[in-house]
């Protein structure tokens, strides 16, 4: 059986879970030790769709950037987030 392994990326935390090939739940190790940062999954959904476009297409990443952040329906605190990045 082929087996996937997602490990929480927050510093630290050991938490991490196994699922198989069509992504059903087989078991988990550890705890997270910290609140969730439910804007990080939204940033990390609009970084992977920029990327797949960047790839695909001829457009600029500024371009391609702002089209998908504009479509991404952002809570207002990853919105913040995501502006601090891209002027980073």
């Amino acid at each position: 059986m082929k087996v996937k392994y997602w490990t929480c990326h927050s510093d630290g935390c050991a938490a991490n879970v196994h699922i198989d090939k069509n992504d059903h739940f087989i078991k988990s190790h550890g705890q997270h030790h910290h609140i969730p940062e439910p804007e990080q999954i939204e940033l990390r959904n609009l970084k992977g769709k920029v990327k797949e476009r960047v790839i695909t297409e001829t457009s600029s990443i500024t371009k391609i950037y702002e089209e998908e952040l504009a479509r991404s329906n952002l809570s207002s605190t990853a919105l913040t987030l995501a502006f601090t990045a891209a002027e980073g």
